[in-house]
């Protein structure tokens, strides 16, 4: 197994070491093992999420794939969700809330395939447990600064999310807080492994 790992440290304007992030890329028989990890982070109280976002062309915004769906959920929202395969186009996956907010995510995971009319891609598959995954249209950036759904321009781009951890639904804004199994105060010791493969 040949392979290549890349170091990072996460840091901010306001902190100087946020996490320590290792990136392991090894190419198997049965394709590319991708490997995130924190070895280490900050304490910080109800971390959003750990995990990777790739950009791809818009062309590729051919969603399939098996998880709970088909709407909107994550691991401690999902009641109203089926576990199993679907299919749908990259624009369908997010939800439109006047405010917007990253909104398309899948919980569950075993595999995420993005293809373009030709049938073309990538397929994402979990390696030692279930993702989170969602694909849009506009950057999380483009989300947090909007104040309304008008406000978002699309971009050229697909942008896949792949989460190891994502902040439970809950929210002291308009109602009680994640309940302590869906929340962390730190990523330290999170890993997403995903198995790549071409199409």
């Amino acid at each position: 197994m040949a392979g290549n790992t890349a170091k990072y440290k996460i840091i901010t304007d306001s902190n100087k070491r946020l996490a320590n992030i290792t990136i392991s890329y090894n190419k198997t028989d049965e394709g590319l093992l991708l490997d995130l990890q924190c070895s280490g982070a900050k304490i910080i109280p109800f971390t959003p999420r750990f995990g990777l976002t790739l950009e791809t062309d818009k062309k590729y915004e051919n969603v399939k794939y098996f998880g709970y769906g088909d709407m909107v959920n994550l691991p401690d929202f999902r009641e109203h969700t089926l576990l199993g395969e679907y299919s749908c186009k990259v624009d369908d996956m997010r939800e439109k809330h006047i405010k917007p907010q990253e909104s398309s995510m899948r919980s569950g995971m075993r595999y995420a395939e993005i293809t373009d009319n030709e049938g073309r891609g990538l397929r994402f598959e979990e390696f030692d447990s279930p993702f989170i995954f969602g694909a849009d249209r506009f950057t999380s950036q483009q989300c947090a600064a909007a104040k309304h759904q008008e406000e978002l321009e699309l971009q050229d781009f697909t942008y896949l999310h792949f989460d190891a951890y994502q902040l439970g639904a809950g929210s002291a804004a308009c109602g009680p807080p994640p309940t302590k199994k869906y929340r962390k105060n730190s990523v330290k010791g999170c890993e997403l492994k995903l198995m790549v493969k071409p199409l």
